[in-house]
Formats: structure tokens, C-alpha cells, sequence
């Protein structure tokens, strides 16, 4: 900063647009990984800066804090060896920037030249010994190790759901402005001002002696979320996995108003300047006042805030709201528990065996495997967050769901519930499947509704019912209305897929699995029961390739064989029929393991 303009006003204008910044904010609570090396990052540009602004003096103090910055980071997560080609990228735009282009090869310069490489050879060397010393996997194999996990990470295997522009998409299947979009809508409007800003008066800003300086801090900002676009195709959880390029933006913002101030000769309208800025930087603060500690919760002003985002985009998926409904729930059963009474409690995140601690012998806890499947499990209480819910339901006020006894908000936002089981009807229904009892089921779904009627699991589970027991009209209704509550349901779509192909509604059939099979793209099951509605309607071609597609997914699906096979023999193919029957065979006489 001493290169671009007031010291002072740029640094204390930075402090407050990062304090002011509530996503920044609330991850310091707990994201262990992202903020420390968000710092890492910006120490290493700050001391490259000072590198560079002091060299030759002080080259080799400010090259050891380059080399102990990107140690750090190193240690959290491999991926900080990019700050090496940073490094000699800088160095060398430092190179021809300091010289006339006729000096370049000349044999004194091509010596500083190697200098420079020389000390970038002491940060690479000393930076990488350093950050993988608490890494045993690292030390046992540094080079070929490192390619792995870089590899791994660039190849991440995991895919997870989530709420985005509207819709539940799997993180691997993010579109290209993921990132950009949710900087866009979380990052406060002040800071997007001040870049512009910053745009507006660079031509005053930038000259000779700042414009390296200036570089690498647009570069570091920019350059990852342009890589992110282009080469990342898994990611989740808004843009927290770039939160290292936020600072650098964030001082762009800080020198644009700087100079802004600067420009403005009148003292009024460098008051008049000053309260807009003010003014608004009032809007994410009050967010943070009102919403603390979930103040990372935050959409923008510009967007139309949380209230705005709810069912349209993730909000608490760092799942902050948990602590606070646990805090509530013991609270609230603290008397009973003094009583010495016991407890079961659904969790979905292992960090609530923690926030129970103090009660922890008089509460069990019961691990569920995702909100839509909580029925299954028995418990007596439930502290559930808004991730992984139908935005459909989010939007339309399906959640909290009923038994909510109290909701943590964001504003109007709701992001956790406690839940007070309303009966256990619907678990007695879930057993009474186990023995194949499909009417105690179906009596005890019923019963449940009553309760809680607009319950989607147990409506599918209730249409499922229905189909053996040859109730078809109310499978169909009932497993309508399911769809209607979370038409993302892939247990509702093939209820009510199955039933349409009972009552020989084959068209409407195809058109329920086709929708399963965007909801769940690696089962078969879809393909299987388009091919079943494609052969009853005389298309045994396309039977045929609905079937194949079916095996593609699920190569040991007997039924797909089977059906391909009377596919082909309806064609007149004997041979091809055959051939499938056999591998059919083969299949079932295959002994199970």
C-alpha cells in the first residue's frame, strides 16, 4: 500500500470491508482448513510484494517468510505448491519490468536473472521440506505421493447433492460459473462498489513503480477463480474452497475508495463519499449483529438477502444451526433429565455427540442416514438442518416439518428444527414391512398421517403399500401427493411409475422414469421399467435399448436380460434371444456369495 496510495486509509479501509464481509466471518467458527489458508496465502503475497518493492535488500529475510507462508499452507492442503510457479511468475514479470527489453540477454542481467532462480530454487526447496514435515504420507514418497493426491484432488470421487439456481444438482455436475455466481449473491455490495471504483480511477492509480505490486494482487484474486470456471467440475459449498482469493479483491475495493477520497478536492463531497460508504457497510453488519453466530448465512443486499436465497440456494451448509437447536433442546429438557429420564435424539452430524456432552449417558444418540429416511429410525427428539432437503419444500414452507417444537432462523430463514416425534406409528409400519406385512403397514402409515400428513416418505411408503394389496387408485393418489410434497423423490417417482404401469398407463409411465433417471443417473431401474411400458406398447426396439441400458448400469439385473431376450424373440430374433436367456441363466445359477 505505501506504493498506491495512503497507508493508512487503505489498511484500515481493508480491515473493516474483511470484518464487514460475513461469510469471511462466520467460517473463522469453524472451517479449519479454508481460513488458515486463506492467511497462509496472504502472507506469502505480502511478503512476495515486499520481496520484490526492498529487492536486492532484504532478499533473503523476505524470501524466508515467502518460503515459511507457503509451508503453511502446504500443510493443510498440497494444492499451496501453486504459490511456487507464483513465485517465479512474478519474478520474472519483476525481471523485464525493471530493464529495457535490449537488456534482457545480456550476460549481467541473465546473472541477476539467476539469482532471482537461485532463490526461487531456496523457497521451493525449503517451503516443500517444510509443509510436508507433518505429512508422514508426503515424507514417505515426496515427489511420487504428491502427484497422487494432486491427482486425487483434481479427480475428487465424492459427489455430493445440493441447492442451486432452484434445483438439486450433484456437485459433479456443477455448472461452469458455480463459484462466480455465489460471489456474485454473497459478497457484500460495498466491496463489488470499491472494485469499481478501483476500475474507475485506475488510470490515476496504477503507474510504474506500483504496477507489479498491483499485478500480483489482481492476479492472486483472479487467476484461481477463472481456473476454478474452466477446470473445476466438482465443488460444493458456495465458493468457501476460494475463500484464499477474497482478501486480495477485498484491497482492490480498499485502494478505489482510497483513491476515490483522494480525488474528491471538496470537503463535502469527501463527507458525502464517506457516509455512502458507510452507509453501505451498514447492511452486512447488521446482518452480523442480528444473526450471530450464523452470520455466514448472508446474501447480499443487491440479491435480496437470505430470505431471497432460501430454496434456491445452499444456506446453512456448514450445518452452524445445529449447535444452537442443541443448546435449545437441553435446555428445554433439562428439567426431565434432572427427573433421570432417557432419551433418544436423531442426528445427522457427528458433531451433535459433542453438544449433547453434558447429558450425553441420558440421551442416545441415533444416527440417520439423511432427513428424508428419518421415520425409519427410533427416536423421541431430532435436531435436523436445512441441507439436503427438497428446495421445493424449502420454498413452499414444507420445512421445518411438522413436530417442530422450536426453529433456528436467519433472519425468516429457518436452518435447523427441533423436533418432537409426533408417533411412532410410522416406525411400527417400517418393522411391520420387515415380516412382509403389508397391511399393519399400510394401517400404521395411515394412522401416522393423521399426525403428520404431509409427511412425503411416509406417503411414498404408504403407496408402496398399496400396490400388492391391489389398492391401485390410491397408489396413484397417494403417491402423487408425495411427489407434489418432494418431486424430487426417486422413492415416490417409482411408486407412482410402478402404478402407472399396473393400470397400463404406459406413456405417463415413461414420462415418471425419465424424470427418476436425471434423480438418480446410476440406477438401472429407470431404463428396466421404460423398457417393461416400451414392449406392452409394442416398441420392442426401443424395449430393447431401454433394456441394454438397464444392463449397461447394472450388468447382474436378471430381469433386463430377460426382458431384452422377449424383446428380440417378439423381433423374430432367435439367436439374440437366446443369447440373452443364456447369460440370464448363467446369472441365477451363479452361486451367491
Amino acid at each position: 500500500v505505501r506504493l498506491v496510495g495512503s497507508e493508512m486509509c487503505i489498511r484500515d479501509s481493508t480491515a473493516a470491508l474483511l470484518f464487514v464481509s460475513p461469510r469471511l466471518l462466520g467460517h473463522m467458527y469453524n472451517n479449519n482448513k479454508d481460513i488458515p489458508i486463506t492467511t497462509a496465502f496472504a502472507l506469502a503475497m505480502f511478503f512476495m510484494m515486499s520481496f520484490f518493492r526492498d529487492y536486492p535488500s532484504k532478499k533473503w529475510r523476505n524470501a524466508l517468510w515467502i518460503a515459511l507462508a507457503i509451508a503453511s499452507g502446504i500443510s493443510l492442503r498440497i494444492g499451496s505448491i501453486i504459490l511456487f510457479p507464483y513465485f517465479f511468475l512474478f519474478a520474472g514479470l519483476y525481471y523485464v519490468s525493471t530493464r529495457s527489453y535490449r537488456e534482457w540477454l545480456k550476460p549481467e542481467q541473465l546473472k541477476s536473472a539467476a539469482a532471482l532462480l537461485g532463490i526461487g530454487a531456496m523457497i521451493v526447496g525449503t517451503g516443500y521440506f517444510i509443509g510436508i514435515l507433518p505429512w508422514p504420507f508426503g515424507l514417505e514418497g515426496p515427489i511420487k505421493n504428491t502427484g497422487e493426491v494432486l491427482k486425487a484432488m483434481s479427480e475428487l470421487g465424492v459427489s455430493i447433492r445440493q441447492v442451486f439456481d432452484g434445483e438439486l444438482i450433484w456437485s459433479n455436475e456443477i455448472p461452469w460459473y458455480y463459484s462466480i455466481k455465489y460471489m456474485s449473491i454473497t459478497i457484500p455490495t460495498v466491496v463489488f462498489v470499491g472494485a469499481l471504483v478501483f476500475i474507475g480511477f485506475s488510470a490515476k492509480i496504477v503507474n510504474k513503480r506500483n504496477a507489479l505490486a498491483l499485478f500480483i494482487i489482481a492476479f492472486s484474486w483472479l487467476f484461481p477463480i477463472i481456473y476454478a470456471a474452466v477446470g473445476i467440475q466438482n465443488d460444493y459449498g458456495g465458493w468457501r474452497h476460494l475463500m484464499f482469493t477474497y482478501p486480495y479483491f477485498v484491497a482492490l475495493a480498499a485502494i478505489g475508495f482510497d483513491a476515490l477520497l483522494r480525488n474528491l478536492a471538496a470537503p463535502f463531497a469527501r463527507a458525502m463519499a464517506g457516509l455512502a460508504i458507510a452507509a453501505l457497510c451498514f447492511f452486512p453488519l447488521s446482518h452480523i449483529v442480528r444473526n450471530h453466530p450464523h452470520e455466514y448465512v448472508y446474501f447480499n443486499e443487491f440479491f435480496g438477502g437470505v430470505d431471497n436465497a432460501n430454496g434456491y440456494y445452499e444456506t446453512d451448509y456448514y450445518q452452524h444451526g445445529l449447535r444452537a437447536g442443541a443448546e435449545w433442546l437441553l435446555e428445554y429438557l433439562e428439567p426431565r433429565l434432572e427427573q433421570g429420564e432417557e432419551f433418544s435424539l436423531a442426528v445427522n452430524d457427528s458433531s451433535m455427540g459433542y453438544y449433547i456432552k453434558p447429558w450425553r449417558p441420558q440421551i442416545k444418540p441415533v444416527g440417520i442416514s439423511g432427513y428424508h429416511n428419518r421415520n425409519k429410525y427410533d427416536w423421541d427428539y431430532a435436531v435436523l438442518y436445512s441441507g439436503y432437503v427438497s428446495p421445493h419444500q424449502l420454498r413452499e414452507g414444507l420445512w421445518p416439518p411438522d413436530g417442530s417444537i422450536h426453529v433456528i432462523k436467519v433472519d425468516d430463514t429457518p436452518i435447523c428444527a427441533v423436533v418432537e416425534r409426533l408417533s411412532k406409528d410410522d416406525l411400527r409400519g417400517y418393522e411391520a414391512l420387515k415380516t412382509n406385512n403389508v397391511a399393519a403397514a399400510a394401517a400404521n402409515f395411515e394412522s401416522y398421517l393423521k399426525a403428520d400428513p404431509n409427511n412425503e416418505t411416509i406417503l411414498a411408503a404408504l403407496a408402496s403399500c398399496y400396490l400388492p394389496m391391489g389398492k391401485l387408485e390410491d397408489a396413484l393418489a397417494t403417491a402423487t401427493k408425495a411427489k407434489e410434497l418432494q418431486p424430487e423423490s426417486v422413492q415416490a417417482m417409482n411408486v407412482l411409475g410402478q402404478t402407472q404401469l399396473q393400470l397400463k398407463r404406459y406413456d405417463e409411465a415413461i414420462a415418471t422414469y425419465r424424470e427418476m433417471s436425471k434423480e438418480a443417473p446410476a440406477s438401472n431401474i429407470p431404463y428396466h421399467c421404460m423398457a417393461i411400458a416400451l414392449l406392452n406398447m409394442g416398441d420392442a426396439a426401443k424395449a430393447i435399448n431401454m433394456g441394454n441400458e438397464s444392463i449397461r448400469r447394472n450388468p447382474g439385473f436378471v430381469p433386463s436380460y430377460q426382458l431384452v431376450a422377449a424383446a428380440y424373440q417378439r423381433q423374430g430374433n432367435a439367436r439374440a434371444a437366446r443369447a440373452y436367456t443364456e447369460r440370464a441363466n448363467q446369472l441365477i445359477s451363479r452361486p451367491k456369495q
